[in-house]
């Protein structure tokens, strides 16, 4: 794996990062001042067209970048300039294993946040347990679309964000979910916002800040 050294507060950063079978497209931010944790961010399903500049995944950017935690977005194979076919979520959590295990090599003294968007929500569920976590964001985890009763739950804070017109998942099938688990994580229930929260990302912001702030304190 290509080692990468010298990175500048404040700077940005488009990558190439191999680990996985593929070379996977990336893109580092790191703020002005950093504290020393690292947003890892998934996008939702390629096959539907996501990519890490999806306006969901931007908006967690920024809103890491307001805290002055760095964020590093990239796309899973076959979306972007990353290499492979799509995998239906199993490569694809190679990918972001991949990407962890960059963080830990390149970025030492990051501790690393995981969150994901729809389809990225499951595979940074499932990889959230095989891997010393600080914390979880899922956005609008499509729960009738995969199944996410298989994987084991994470031990690190964790946070679950949905709209009641989501037009993809219903609210309900995801608070059902929540609540199957054994240690459930904090369910919050965005009004009028839909899977991807058209008009509500400056409440998904805050959200986010929120939860962020809990950790970072």
């Amino acid at each position: 794996m290509r080692k990468y050294t010298n990175f500048i507060a404040g700077n940005k950063y488009d990558l190439m990062i191999y680990g996985s079978d593929n070379g996977l497209e990336a893109s580092l931010l790191l703020p002005q001042n950093e504290i020393n944790y690292c947003m890892i961010i998934c996008h939702p399903n390629s096959s539907d067209g996501g990519t890490m500049n999806n306006k969901v995944v931007t908006t967690v950017m920024r809103t890491c970048q307001k805290l002055n935690v760095a964020t590093l977005r990239f796309n899973f194979r076959s979306a972007g300039k990353s290499r492979g076919e799509y995998d239906f979520g199993k490569g694809e959590q190679d990918d972001l294993i991949a990407i962890i295990n960059w963080v830990k090599n390149n970025l030492p003294n990051n501790k690393i946040l995981l969150s994901g968007f729809s389809f990225g929500s499951f595979v940074s569920y499932s990889v959230a347990s095989k891997s010393p976590i600080e914390g979880l964001i899922t956005i609008a985890p499509a729960v009738c679309m995969w199944d996410y009763s298989i994987i084991d739950e994470p031990s690190c804070p964790w946070i679950v964000i949905h709209g009641t017109e989501d037009e993809l998942v219903s609210v309900k099938e995801v608070g059902i979910w929540v609540q199957s688990l054994l240690s459930e994580p904090d369910f919050i229930i965005v009004p009028e916002a839909s899977h991807f929260f058209h008009g509500k990302l400056i409440g998904l912001q805050d959200i986010v800040t929120k939860f962020l702030k809990s950790i970072l304190k």
